[in-house]
């Protein structure tokens, strides 16, 4: 299964390298990786563990410690946690089905919806779904459960702002913002696509400040952006099934 995730687990041993060397983090590296792999999630703790002290181990020998540097360590070290933790719980993208969290914009929904199908892969939209007698949490998890990743469509449907200022900023309606924060943790970020219009003045939760997001215009690029993302995923896209 590690294979589908070849790219990732390239580009960060590289980055890995450059700047811990070819030392003990990049071995304690390759352990979480293959750790992961075997589904042993006993061994993959202590490794993980391994590459923390690896980490203080470099810093502490660094005769020019800076903050910034400390923040690089600290953001590949996350980084592989977070790999780990994707081929941990997925092993890699099994499946074509891809989770659609929107909100009101219909009209965003039913493209982005009917783009997915048209490079072959096979959307979930929770209102389609049938209930089977479920609460509204239980059907999200199960379905949820079969998504290889999530698109997130962030429309600017609510306003808000901090209370007794009367300051008002569109944003995302509450359900999305929490499932978003749900399929962060169960699928992690690399599995995430987040659109917004590309030209709305959309607040954005301060957690995910700073993530790329794909905007979403009346031209079609978004479309090649989510092509190239989901081919970072380890999955084989026809641009020629693409309609601009």
């Amino acid at each position: 299964m590690k294979k589908m995730y070849n790219r990732e687990i390239t580009e960060l041993e590289k980055d890995i390298c450059s700047l811990f060397g070819k030392g003990p983090v990049l071995y304690q590296y390759r352990e979480c990786l293959r750790c992961a792999e075997e589904q042993n999630r006993g061994e993959l703790a202590e490794n993980m563990a391994g590459l923390m002290q690896a980490k203080e181990r470099f810093l502490n020998s660094q005769a020019l410690y800076s903050t910034e540097l400390a923040l690089r360590c600290e953001q590949l070290i996350q980084e592989v946690v977070e790999l780990s933790d994707n081929i941990m719980k997925n092993g890699g993208p099994v499946s074509n089905k891809v989770f659609i969290v929107h909100g009101r914009s219909m009209e965003m929904k039913k493209e982005i919806k009917a783009y997915f199908y048209e490079i072959g892969f096979d959307p979930i939209i929770l209102s389609e779904q049938v209930n089977g007698g479920k609460t509204v949490i239980e059907k999200f998890e199960e379905y949820a459960e079969q998504a290889a990743f999530a698109v997130i469509l962030l429309s600017p449907d609510d306003e808000g702002g901090l209370r007794g200022q009367h300051v008002y900023r569109p944003r995302a309606r509450q359900n999305v913002i929490l499932e978003l924060g749900y399929f962060i943790g169960k699928l992690g970020r690399s599995r995430l696509l987040l659109f917004r219009p590309e030209e709305e003045d959309l607040e954005e939760p301060s957690d995910i400040s700073g993530y790329c997001f794909i905007p979403y215009d009346a031209m079609g690029r978004w479309k090649l952006a989510t092509a190239q993302n989901i081919a970072s995923l380890g999955y084989v896209i026809d641009l020629n099934k693409i309609q601009f």
